[in-house]
């Protein structure tokens, strides 16, 4: 499909779908979305904690094959999207609370599954192995990792877990998906994980490091940034949540498939402590987009949102795919500003509320798209400053100011009126050449080819306004 006629939308199948829905209702539903203007919807659901629900895939892909049904019946694309290896384990009162809070957001509830609640911190077997096996290890403490969702999480380096969770992909792409969306591909224990045995192994063979044991030994090791073997680890984070993504898409090509990857983030400037991967598997994303996280976007934050776009934008434009932001409006009002919003920014757009879609009012405005289709398609900015963003210096840099200082000039010019757009520090000098002038916002750590190409702008005719001491690091 030509990607910039692409129009997302979401499809969520929750209680009622699960358990209520015949065919006809799925082919209703999925002519409502139709004939709102979508043509390609990514699945969302209450069982997205996919591996806490083990014990009823089978009702859930037979919903996923009923909706991909109804959905190419009406010349909708289906992208399953759920997350590859979080799970609910509720420890204590406050725990339940939250994992019910996110259920009934989601149109279910722990009563809807029989048998849930009481076997949601059981033993999970799959392949002939126990999930618990698969999990993330806390370096801090040897013991299994806690996630920022009151439950554990698995390991990209388990080899047990690759291979359970590709099987289960294989029974997802058997439904006759279009695209695959495998979710928080990510290291948590508060940026502590992973010490598991699998990881220390790979990190030993790829940098001839041994990372340190639990206790005092992790405590003086976690944060030590003018310490190698630190950096090294850090930047193996990432390197192992790249490899799995580039691992997912290995595997469906082995099996003759050739599916939709779009991607989305919501903080790619920040630094990150979960090692996601995003800018490093950027050629994988066929759609390369941000995820505005809620109302608050919409009342008082979205100026910060915009310097998100900058970097969304510029990474799709280095890969030549659209740019996208998700939003969450709940009615008409905030959906028209944030279309506004986005096509300002030179994205497309896709929108969800929580637990449902906003079909109902799209039509207009999908309408109105496809009759200036030529405004929307692939917009090219004229801007004559850009913003200089580095990887290195916004994961790498103890205290950096780099990413504060992206924020910092990105507003102002954009409150300002200014047209800006971002580079990155590995853009070539043909890249540069296109602007006048480029900030280097506390770029403290720079090599010798980074270096060249920057004088070699500046020799071409170009400007840099520099704050900072720019390479004292390397």
């Amino acid at each position: 499909m030509n990607k910039w006629e692409a129009k997302f939308g979401f499809f969520w199948y929750n209680d009622d779908e699960l358990f209520k829905f015949s065919q006809e209702d799925f082919d209703e539903k999925a002519k409502k979305i139709a004939d709102s203007g979508i043509n390609i919807v990514m699945t969302f659901s209450c069982t997205h904690f996919r591996w806490t629900f083990h014990r009823y895939w089978d009702r859930i892909l037979r919903c996923l094959e009923m909706t991909v049904k109804a959905c190419h019946k009406h010349g909708i694309k289906v992208v399953e999207h759920h997350s590859s290896h979080l799970t609910f384990n509720p420890q204590n009162q406050e725990h339940w609370d939250y994992t019910e809070r996110i259920l009934h957001a989601r149109g279910s509830s722990l009563a809807s599954w029989e048998g849930l609640a009481e076997t949601i911190n059981d033993e999970i077997v799959e392949n002939g192995k126990p999930a618990s096996s698969f999990r993330q290890v806390d370096g801090r403490t040897g013991e299994y990792a806690w996630s920022n969702y009151n439950g554990y999480c698995m390991c990209f380096n388990n080899p047990d877990y690759r291979e359970a969770y590709f099987k289960y992909l294989e029974r997802v792409y058997q439904t006759g998906v279009d695209g695959i969306m495998t979710d928080d591909v990510q290291y948590f224990a508060q940026g502590h994980a992973c010490a598991c045995k699998h990881c220390q192994r790979l990190f030993k063979e790829d940098t001839g490091y041994e990372l340190p044991g639990p206790g005092k030994e992790w405590e003086a090791f976690y944060g030590d940034y003018n310490n190698p073997v630190y950096i090294a680890w850090e930047r193996f984070r990432r390197k192992s949540t790249e490899r799995f993504q580039r691992g997912v898409n290995k595997h469906f090509k082995s099996l003759g498939l050739d599916l939709l990857r779009p991607n989305y983030v919501s903080a790619a400037l920040n630094h990150n402590p979960t090692g996601y991967c995003f800018d490093m598997a950027a050629d994988l994303w066929d759609w390369i987009f941000q995820e505005n996280c809620f109302s608050t976007i919409i009342r008082v934050s979205w100026p910060s949102w915009y310097v998100e776009s900058l970097h969304r934008y510029a990474l799709a434009q280095r890969n030549h795919v659209p740019s996208m932001s998700l939003f969450y409006p709940d009615r008409e009002d905030s959906y028209y500003f944030v279309w506004a919003l986005a096509g300002s920014w030179g994205q497309m757009l896709t929108v969800t509320p929580e637990g449902y879609d906003l079909s109902s009012i799209e039509k207009k405005y999908r309408t109105f798209e496809k009759k200036y289709n030529h405004v929307y398609t692939d917009q090219q900015k004229i801007a004559p400053v850009a913003i200089m963003f580095s990887l290195d210096n916004a994961y790498y840099v103890k205290a950096q100011k780099h990413t504060g200082e992206i924020y910092t000039w990105a507003q102002g010019m954009y409150l300002s009126n200014i047209p800006v757009d971002m580079v990155f520090d590995q853009d070539p000098v043909e890249k540069l050449n296109e602007y006048s002038m480029i900030i280097l916002p506390s770029l403290v750590m720079l090599d010798e080819n980074q270096i060249t190409r920057l004088r070699t702008y500046v020799e071409q005719g170009g400007r840099l306004f520099i704050t900072g001491l720019p390479g004292i690091k390397s």
